[in-house]
């Protein structure tokens, strides 16, 4: 030792097999993780895509059970799935299957009001 330092340097000797293999472990898992992350994002798509053709249906229908007279109970069957529907009191409790899911959907329906002539009948 030459006032602290090294004069004899050492040369670090190390295989070229446990580089590559950690760099193989390394783009692995870099693999792994994409492949992790599509997948996931890809079955989100899916299931949104389900949900929103489910509350589509629930709407659709909500409306024409508005508009029309229909059964308390009963079901529609549509070209992404089929619905059912029961009418409890004031609610509407549909259930949409959408390939192999199930959505549950509950509709507050209005009052009905009676209606009030008020046309004057006297002459």
């Amino acid at each position: 030792m030459d006032n602290g330092k090294f004069t004899h340097k050492r040369r670090h000797k190390g295989g070229i097999l446990l580089t590559a293999l950690l760099f193989v472990q390394l783009l692995s898992l870099m693999l792994l993780l994409v492949l992790e992350n599509s997948r996931t994002t890809a079955l989100f798509y899916t299931k949104t895509i389900e949900t929103y053709e489910a509350r589509i249906m629930s709407e659709l229908f909500h409306t024409e059970f508005l508009q029309n007279e229909l059964a308390d109970q009963g079901s529609r069957l549509y070209n992404v799935g089929k619905l059912t529907y029961e009418r409890q009191g004031q609610l509407l409790q549909i259930e949409c299957h959408v390939k192999s899911r199930r959505f549950t959907f509950t509709f507050l329906l209005p009052e009905e009001e009676p209606e009030i002539d008020t046309d004057d009948q006297e002459e």
